[in-house]
């Protein structure tokens, strides 16, 4: 019996990947619909559950774990705005930056934000990544 072999991605790759997950996940749960993270990671990667990559797995549980303390504590920074008012892609964002940093952690925030603004400016509408990282500096 051969052993399965994990789908290793780089950390940019990762966290693309996390980030499009989280949309997903976010979307299902925005309709009411039955969220599987597990169906929904083992489908994107297209490979069996033990193979998905450690680092996207912790962010999907964790994120989706603490769901409610995300959105509250992200929507505390907020001037004028609520959270569901956000892009669903610049929600994915925020979910995974704080979920990295407060949840997965050894790292530095600076690099989290980074991180963060890098996927907006590559997905998200142009300036979008000038509010994502004020709000960031805030709540990491």
């Amino acid at each position: 019996m051969n052993a399965t072999q994990p789908v290793v991605l780089t950390r940019n790759k990762a966290q693309e990947a996390s980030m499009t997950l989280l949309y997903n996940a976010l979307l299902r749960l925005k309709v009411d619909e039955t969220l599987d993270l597990q169906q929904l990671m083992t489908n994107f990667f297209d490979c069996e559950y033990d193979e998905v990559d450690l680092f996207v797995k912790e962010i999907m549980i964790k994120g989706i774990k603490h769901h409610d303390v995300i959105v509250d504590h992200v929507s505390s920074h907020l001037k004028n705005w609520s959270f569901d008012r956000l892009n669903m892609l610049t929600q994915a964002i925020f979910f995974l930056a704080y979920t990295h940093f407060h949840y997965v952690g050894d790292v530095d925030k600076k690099v989290v934000i980074d991180n963060a603004v890098k996927l907006t400016k590559k997905f998200a509408d142009e300036g979008d990544y000038k509010f994502v990282n004020a709000i960031l500096d805030k709540i990491l």
